[in-house]
């Protein structure tokens, strides 16, 4: 077994939650037999948060399984799991529950991975991860593409980004930049999650790190102290060190594609002047030939608080797209990648999950890769949808979490569940739901997003008398 299918394995064990990409990280070296310390300088995160994204994750697997599972242990393990999953395989079988009668819960591990480890070269990719330039998965909003393809090509371009949670921001920068790249041009991608708490420390750290991934990225020789001057200030030694190293030395357009902005705005002081910053770039392409090479794109939630002004920020200027649920011919053709056959009743049975979920394309493409998978039918998906027993469990419990934090949050969530019209909320409440994909605007009001919301959270709160 190599370490790909040891993913799809773990994938399989602990399904319907879904690894993160540090996680997927974190196997492969452990796979490998790589300690925590080789992995932190691979990396660039604090050993200690691998080992504790470690121990969660083998703490999981261990609870799935029945047994203990370590790191050490990690590859003796799934070993030993293939093995007997392929011995009871050639044992004789027990007479099968016909599917009518099957449960609506997820079914046993043991089961799962028996019939799953034949299979594991042909195992679907658990939906959640950004897409990949080229994925059959990816399903194009025209023309959300064209536009933004556009304003790309031009001299200082700038293209935001802005969509809630799971809508599918960081798979169109993956596309707008594979389409940038098919162009000739130069491109990164730098993620502000990315940013481990050293670098958040100062302004100046804060900065050097940001010039970092972007000459990591080109592969570019590292000769930052050569710009860096104590005096000139952090905002003026980056900008310096991107005119006069980095975009001296690209003789092509350069695309820097800025994801989870919003994921600065616990560190104001960093985010005034970074984005300030920006803005900066942006006005001095428009009159300076060194930096009409460069174009950014700009990812962030509904939202932003920034502490700047109007004329400092970044994201009052360029071309703004926003990324908005399938529509039903969107879905249909996502379907059709999954090679799903949906006839009949069945026709019916998808009709009513499209506007349970109302078309969000992180809950239509699990829900395909179940049916897919032949371990749910329709039926049973729309039955335990709302429910902590159903496929959509991990993504509504972290919704909860989040509007669990505040009494105010759940009060006002209580209210737009009140009614299926729009209703109004104070503005602050507002941005925090809309930024979750909980509600969308409707002029001044707001409304659920869509049916499974209602069903999921009315429960919730009922039991926490609201």
């Amino acid at each position: 077994m190599d370490k790909q299918a040891a993913l799809t394995l773990i994938q399989s064990i602990l399904a319907p939650r879904k690894l993160s990409s540090l996680e997927e990280m974190v196997i492969c070296y452990s796979w490998e037999g790589k300690r925590y310390r080789e992995m932190a300088l691979s990396l660039g995160y604090e050993e200690g948060y691998l080992k504790d994204t470690g121990s969660r994750l083998w703490q999981s697997l261990s609870d799935s399984l029945g047994y203990s599972v370590s790191k050490k242990r990690l590859r003796y393990t799934l070993t030993e799991l293939v093995a007997q999953s392929q011995i009871a395989k050639a044992a004789p079988k027990a007479d099968m529950v016909s599917p009518e009668n099957a449960p609506a819960s997820p079914p046993d591990k043991a089961s799962l991975t028996e019939r799953s480890l034949p299979d594991l070269e042909q195992l679907l990719e658990y939906p959640g991860s950004p897409l990949s330039f080229g994925s059959s998965f990816y399903v194009r909003r025209s023309p959300v593409e064209e536009l933004a393809v556009s304003a790309l090509q031009h001299e200082g371009g700038l293209l935001r980004i802005k969509a809630p949670w799971r809508m599918g921001k960081t798979s169109l920068i993956n596309h707008l930049l594979g389409e940038c790249q098919q162009m000739g041009h130069a491109t990164v991608v730098v993620d502000m999650r990315q940013a481990d708490t050293t670098s958040l420390e100062s302004l100046d750290a804060f900065f050097r790190w940001f010039c970092w991934s972007i000459n990591q990225q080109l592969n570019l020789p590292w000769d930052l102290d050569k710009y860096w001057f104590e005096d000139a200030g952090s905002k003026l030694n980056c900008t310096t060190y991107v005119q006069e190293h980095i975009l001296a030395q690209i003789n092509s357009p350069l695309v820097i594609a800025i994801d989870t902005c919003h994921a600065l705005m616990e560190y104001p002081v960093i985010a005034k002047n970074f984005f300030a910053m920006l803005r900066s770039w942006y006005e001095q392409a428009k009159v300076r030939p060194q930096w009409q090479k460069l174009r950014l794109i700009l990812a962030h939630v509904d939202t932003l608080n920034l502490p700047v002004h109007a004329h400092q920020s970044p994201f009052n200027i360029g071309l703004q797209a926003e990324l908005n649920c399938l529509t039903y011919q969107q879905i249909d053709g996502l379907r059709k990648r999954y090679s799903l056959e949906i006839k009949g009743p069945e026709t019916a049975a998808l009709e009513s999950l499209v506007e349970l979920v109302g078309g969000h394309p992180y809950l239509m493409q699990l829900a395909f890769y179940w049916l897919k998978s032949g371990q749910f039918s329709l039926e049973q998906i729309l039955q335990a949808a709302a429910t902590n027993g159903g496929i959509y469990r991990e993504y509504l419990r972290g919704l909860w979490l989040i509007v669990q934090r505040e009494d105010a949050l759940i009060k006002a969530l209580g209210q737009v569940l009140l009614t299926p019209e729009s209703v109004y909320l104070n503005p602050e409440k507002v941005n925090a739901l809309l930024d979750i994909g909980l509600v969308e605007m409707t002029g001044y009001q707001v409304r659920l997003r869509c049916e499974l919301y209602r069903g999921y959270f009315s429960f919730l709160l009922e039991q926490e008398g609201v």
